[in-house]
């Protein structure tokens, strides 16, 4: 279990913790976008000013795509809908060069990508891709997260 997630937890319950938590990792060459249900990052958590549905709002992201409005540059209504959604995710927070790096906790059945944008766009393609029977894969560092 990384140091960085028990840096801010009592030291007799960050041992604990270490010693319950145990992770693998795996690459995949084919990792289905669509499994991701959370992400780390968006312009929209928690914040105010953002004139944008908060993804915080809902339980995953299909839920958080299929409750935003369209709008001329994010919208699921056809197939260059979709490809315009993926051509912004590779471009602002998931680059094609990088494999998307998750977190699948166990626990939850839960899987979260870390990003560093392109939140909205992501949880389209997602809703779009479940929706229309559409498929997006990409290369991607799954660690795993278990409890002992």
């Amino acid at each position: 279990f990384s140091e960085y997630s028990l840096r801010y937890i009592d030291k007799d319950l960050a041992e604990i913790l270490s010693n319950l938590i145990t992770t693998d990792k795996k690459h995949s060459l084919d990792f289905d976008f669509n499994k991701i249900q959370s992400l780390t990052d968006s312009k929209s958590f928690g914040c105010g000013w953002s004139k944008v549905i908060n993804g915080s709002w809902f339980k995953d992201l299909y839920s958080w795509g299929e409750g935003m409005y369209p709008a001329e540059n994010l919208k699921a209504e056809n197939i260059l809908d979709w490809k315009d959604n993926i051509w912004h995710i590779e471009h602002e927070g998931f680059p094609p060069r990088n494999p998307i790096n998750v977190k699948y906790y166990s626990w939850f059945d839960r899987y979260v990508a870390s990003n560093s944008g392109g939140s909205h766009h992501a949880a389209m393609v997602v809703y779009q891709s479940v929706r229309d029977g559409l498929e997006y894969k990409r290369e991607a560092v799954i660690k795993q997260l278990s409890i002992d």
